[in-house]
């Protein structure tokens, strides 16, 4: 039966609460007192502007600036009065133009409503001083526009008002223009269902907005502290009415008061049976322009012509209730009632809530545009839904909504006393296929043969309160879906198949249930041509199924907890696509059979914010492999045996932002042919090739802590761009730290310890920093323990600081220029460093290259415990290159025999300036700096200390020296305490081509030397000073 055999039984009742008495005449009444009392005002007699403060103590002689001016004023107006149910947030400006004793005047104000609603109003008016005294008398006309109440309301106004000092009088009037009767609110109430109909009653609220007065008188209060903060205290009332509408008649009062000059402050009591009984605060700050307000220990002087005119913000709105029974439900899709085929237990006729249909089939028969199931039903047929249709199963808990035309959405109400949801259980096949524009809610599908839920080709589709359990085949299927797809608090648990399947298609799908399962993978995502998968909300927990599968997905995917356990292979594989793919939250993979997470030729971006990843024995836990889109990890977390923990290769952006990384038997990161941002919180890893491995990568790389052991090497580095490393142990590998083609890397609290090659062995590592690091315990037979190579010609950087390298079999740092990077420029900095070297032959540091040269050591220390090494040894081959050192404040202690503090070589120029060192010489036979320098050289020897305990030694040697150059030497110390029977000498020139020249002024103290100086005849000129003797 259709609704239009049903229209009889819905006659509307109407039923209104607004009573219809005619307006009691208060208002011309009220209107003629106010009138009196400004004609009183005006015949007072005039009082005239005194130098001192009025007798009222509330008007006095101040008076504003001539000429044009502008005030302002802000405040909030708390709590409902008359007139409004809200509070307000008001600004305001008051220009004006002051012309000795009358003012012409504009006001404009918005306001806005607590439920974020506004208003303005409008003002222009004019006021005047009759006598030029302290009587004010003004007149102003209004615009108002009010949309507090959600819809808008307009009026205008007339305002009169008069100040004295005795009393002040108020007279605001209000008349409506525009629309002026509006409805405020419909709802339904009292719903049911009658027949196959929806029936309810509506409640209408209707606002009208009313012409009406309202005024005030007003007295200054009399004691001087009240006078003193402007005390007033005012009492009026207020009338309004409209034909078909309940007039309003109130009284109200009001106190209002400075609480500095600027601030006022006012609570008023109004009361009337519209809006009922009220109490409203008030306060506003007031910027005065040309106006000054005057606080004296009496009175608040202040010219009142500056008032702001005193009259409300609203629209007076009288409200009326309707009510509409047994209204018939509309749909708003259709513009026709709803026709509702009701489906219940033992049902088999009608389709009314009474005598429901035992089937949806008989239903669907019949026709309808809702089928509902009541609650506690058992279905045992597959359902097929047709286009359009609804269907609704009813249970606790659920509440369910139609869109009602000109009502929107109204619950529908529940049927019987069942509350378990209805059931589809045990069907064969699929249990519901759903068709496009149809809805889905409140039903738990139990163990059907085939899927829970399938659709082909299906768009405009919306799933609720749905539990899905064991099915046998996927839970969820959807073959090229296209449009919007819904599918919101629903479960899947175990089932047999997919657990969520999305093949193809453009669809929009959001679904924000969980996943569950134990066997098949818990969802999957294939071949997407646009649209966004949303499951944002949703949880998925895969344990010992097949995990996660995204491929070819060109649509933007979005998942948020994701919990892959005991997968049978990949746990999470995203591969193919240009559609962007994000984990938003967790996203946690253990012990799946193969890669944990595998990202694989990606040109979309994909995003995995806090990742926890455990590999199984000998598979990779992180995999990115061929992706040329971006990949990042917010935060990974991963841990693998015998397998890489983090591995890249080939593949464009790949960024962490932190996390912890741990490798047993295996490296921890491998990243070949990628652009890298990544960051590491700690990085652990033993028993690999290499620890960390980064070939031919640019970008950054950061890592913060972490132990490396026991590996063939422990960070290899070939071609990447940027690389810092913090805190981080490497402990017994064969190779400390290899860097090959590095732009820039940086050690920070680094320990290298126990490698049987290099420490550390770099080339071409265009610029290095290290900090607070050690090197020690490292290197084979020969071998330095921190390498420096170059083969390419460039410009290079290194700077050692706060750091100690220690050898026992080699050079401690050595700086090797290779064939093919002559040429190249050394900027060396070497600043509170330790060095200690035991073997004989070697040198603490061991400078050996071929271009320019400029370098600064200062503040550190060497220990040299063999015989015939070198702390500080410097040989340049460069011809045409400057060599540059900057040497003080260094410790060298000589511990063995023939070694030597300073050594320097070199075939072109030099600038080399020495000052303020200490050497120690405990062995014989040592030398404090030996000089073998080409022409041009500049030497500066100062405030050096040499102390020679062991005997046999010599103080500044210069081996070979051509000119013309400059040596000045001053202010040096040279102690010889050794045995008396050996040759100790202080300052010896050996070997000089051409001329050189000596400076010095300042005296050179040499003791026990055998000889204190020497030079060749006639090789120099200038003179230094020695023991008080300028020589030669």
């Amino acid at each position: 039966m259709r609704a239009g055999s049903l229209t009889p039984m819905f006659q509307h009742q109407r039923i209104s609460s607004a009573g219809r008495r005619p307006f009691t005449g208060r208002l011309g009444l009220h209107c003629a007192q106010l009138i009196v009392l400004l004609l009183l005002a005006a015949l007072l007699p005039p009082r005239q502007a005194a130098s001192q403060e009025s007798q009222s103590g509330t008007i006095a002689s101040s008076r504003g600036e001539n000429g044009p001016g502008l005030q302002f004023r802000t405040g909030h107006n708390a709590f409902r009065t008359f007139g409004r149910h809200e509070s307000i947030t008001h600004a305001e400006l008051f220009p004006y133009v002051l012309d000795g004793n009358q003012m012409l005047f504009g006001d404009l104000r918005l306001f806005l409503s607590n439920n974020a609603e506004v208003g303005g109003n409008a003002g222009l008016g004019y006021r005047i001083r009759p006598w030029g005294g302290n009587q004010i008398f003004g007149a102003s006309l209004w615009y108002d526009a009010d949309n507090s109440l959600g819809v808008l309301y307009q009026g205008v106004g007339l305002s009169l008002e008069g100040y004295t000092d005795i009393f002040d009088v108020r007279l605001n009037g209000y008349a409506p223009v525009g629309k002026t009767e509006q409805n405020l609110v419909q709802r339904a109430i009292n719903t049911r269902f009658v027949g196959t109909s929806l029936v309810f009653d509506r409640v209408t609220l209707t606002g009208k907005s009313m012409p009406g007065v309202d005024y005030e008188f007003g007295v200054a209060l009399p004691t001087a502290l009240l006078k003193q903060h402007n005390l007033r205290w005012y009492v009026g009332g207020y009338n309004f009415a409209a034909s078909g509408a309940d007039a309003i008649n109130g009284f109200k009062t009001r106190l209002k008061g400075s609480v500095v000059p600027s601030v006022d402050t006012q609570v008023e009591f109004t009361t009337d049976g519209e809006f009922g009984t009220n109490v409203m605060l008030g306060l506003a700050w007031t910027y005065f322009g040309g106006f000054e307000r005057e606080q004296t220990s009496r009175s608040l002087n202040y010219d009142r012509m500056s008032e702001f005119v005193r009259r409300n913000y609203n629209v007076i709105v009288g409200r009326q209730r309707d009510v509409d029974v047994g209204v018939m439900a509309i749909s708003a899709a259709t513009g026709s009632p709803f026709v509702i085929q009701h489906i219940g237990p033992g049902g088999n006729s009608t389709g009314a809530p009474d005598d429901p249909w035992g089937t949806l089939a008989d239903a669907q028969v019949a026709g309808g545009d809702v089928y509902l199931v009541h609650a506690g039903t058992v279905l045992t047929d597959p359902i097929v839904l047709n286009p359009g249709e609804v269907l609704l199963g009813q249970g606790a808990g659920l509440q369910q909504f139609l869109d009602v035309e000109g009502l929107g959405h109204i619950m529908l109400p529940h049927v019987g006393a069942g509350t378990a949801r209805p059931i589809i259980q045990g069907v064969a096949g699929d249990a519901v296929t759903l068709a496009s524009d149809t809805v889905f809610a409140g039903f738990t599908i139990d163990s059907p043969t085939g899927a829970g839920i399938v659709g082909n080709g299906v768009s405009n589709v919306l799933i609720g309160n749905v539990d899905i359990l064991t099915p046998g085949g996927d839970g969820v299927s959807l073959t090229n879906p296209d449009g919007q797809i819904s599918i919101l608090n629903t479960d899947v648990i175990d089932a047999s198949g997919v657990g969520f399947s999305v093949d193809g298609g453009t669809a929009d799908v959001r679904f924000n249930g969980s996943i569950t399962n134990q066997a098949g993978r818990a969802l999957v995502i294939d071949s997407t041509t646009d649209g966004t998968i949303d499951f944002t909300g949703a949880s998925l927990e895969d344990d010992g199924g097949d995990g996660v599968l995204l491929t070819d997905v060109d649509g933007d995917v979005i998942l948020d907890n994701v919990t892959v356990l005991n997968a049978t292979g990949v746990g999470i594989e995203a591969s193919g696509g240009d559609g962007n793919i994000a984990f938003l939250s967790t996203t946690t993979v253990d012990s799946a059979s193969a890669t944990g997470i595998l990202v694989d030729d990606r040109e979309g971006a994909t995003l995995f914010a806090f990742t926890d990843v455990t590999a199984a024995v000998g598979e990779t836990a992180v995999l990115v492999s061929n992706s040329p889109g971006d990949t990042w990890f917010t935060r990974l977390d991963a841990t693998s045996d015998s397998a890489t923990a983090f591995k890249v290769t080939d593949s464009g952006e790949v960024g962490v932002g932190g996390g912890t990384l741990d490798a047993a038997d295996a490296s921890a990161i491998d990243v070949e042919n990628a652009d890298m941002n990544l960051t590491f919180d700690e990085v652990n890893s033993d028993n690999a090739t290499a620890g960390i491995r980064l070939v031919d990568a640019t970008g950054v790389f950061v890592a913060k802590s972490g132990l490396i052991s026991d590996s063939d090497t422990g960070f290899l580095l070939q071609n990447v761009e940027t690389v810092g490393i913090v805190d981080i142990e490497f402990t017994d590998n064969d190779l400390g730290v290899d860097a090959e083609n590095v732009d820039h890397l940086a050690f920070t609290n680094i320990e290298v310890t126990g490698s049987t090659s290099h420490g550390v062995k770099m080339l071409n590592v265009r610029q290095f920093l290290a900090f607070n690091s050690e090197v020690s315990e490292s290197g084979g037979p020969g071998e330095a323990a921190l390498l420096y190579e170059v083969d390419q010609l460039d410009d290079y950087i290194f700077s050692l600081s706060q750091s100690t390298i220690e050898s026992d079999v080699g050079n401690g740092l050595e700086f090797r220029l290779l064939a093919g990077a002559e040429d190249s420029s050394l900027n060396l900095s070497l600043e509170g460093n330790f060095f200690t070297t035991t073997a004989d032959s070697v040198s603490a540091v061991s400078l050996d290259w071929d271009g320019a040269v400029q370098s600064r050591i200062f503040t550190n220390g060497f220990n040299i415990e063999g015989d015939h090494s070198t702390a500080f040894l410097v040989t340049n081959a460069s011809t045409t290159d400057l060599t540059q050192v900057s040497m003080g404040q260094n410790i060298f202690l000589l511990a063995g025999d023939h070694g030597t503090a300073g050594s320097f070589t070199t075939a072109g120029r030099s600038a080399l300036v020495i000052g303020v060192n200490q050497a120690v010489f405990d062995g014989t036979g040592n030398v404090g700096f030996d000089f073998d320098l080409a022409e041009s050289a500049e030497v500066a020897l100062f405030s050096n200390q040499v102390t020679d305990d062991g005997g046999a030694g010599t103080g500044f040697l210069f081996s070979s020296l051509d000119g013309p150059s400059t040596i000045l030497i001053e202010d040096n110390r040279l102690d010889f305490l050794g045995p008396a029977a050996v040759i100790d000498e202080g300052i010896i020139f050996q070997s000089i081509t051409d001329q050189i020249t000596l400076q010095g002024t300042q005296n050179n103290i040499i003791t026990g030397a055998t000889t204190p100086f020497f030079a060749p005849g006639g090789s120099t000129t200038g003179r230094i000073r020695i023991n008080g003797v300028f020589v030669p």
